[in-house]
């Protein structure tokens, strides 16, 4: 995962805590989409995000989970998120586009479309 935030960092110009704190909502987003069994499964082909879900955020211990399960909701908290962590507005969409174009090459396409049938509303949030 350092790659993809040095990576992030780059391209859209923003900084190195932005692109961690956005990816780790984005995790925590997937999570709650795929489910306990399905995430841990992901995460085993996906290096290092294990590791950036359970850091701090630097402030009072891990990141709470602010996702409730229900897809559109969650969609549109998961780009609140984001821009909180400091992914300015035009970047959002880019930078999802970035984390899905790394997940893919890690875990492949099946595990990027099994997220977007339990979140379709996330591939509106990607154009």
């Amino acid at each position: 995962m350092e790659d993809f935030i040095q990576t992030a960092t780059t391209q859209l110009e923003v900084s190195e805590q932005a692109s961690r704190r956005a990816a780790q909502f984005i995790l925590q987003f997937v999570k709650s989409q795929l489910g306990e069994s399905d995430f841990e499964q992901l995460i085993e082909k996906l290096p290092g995000a294990g590791e950036l879900l359970s850091q701090s955020d630097g402030t009072d211990g891990q990141l709470e989970n602010p996702f409730v399960g229900d897809p559109l909701t969650d969609a549109l908290t998961l780009a609140n998120q984001m821009n909180t962590a400091g992914i300015e507005s035009e970047h959002l969409a880019p930078f999802g586009k970035l984390f899905l174009e790394h997940a893919q090459t890690r875990v492949g396409e099946v595990w990027i479309e099994k997220i977007f049938e339990r979140a379709p509303n996330l591939r509106a949030l990607m154009d």
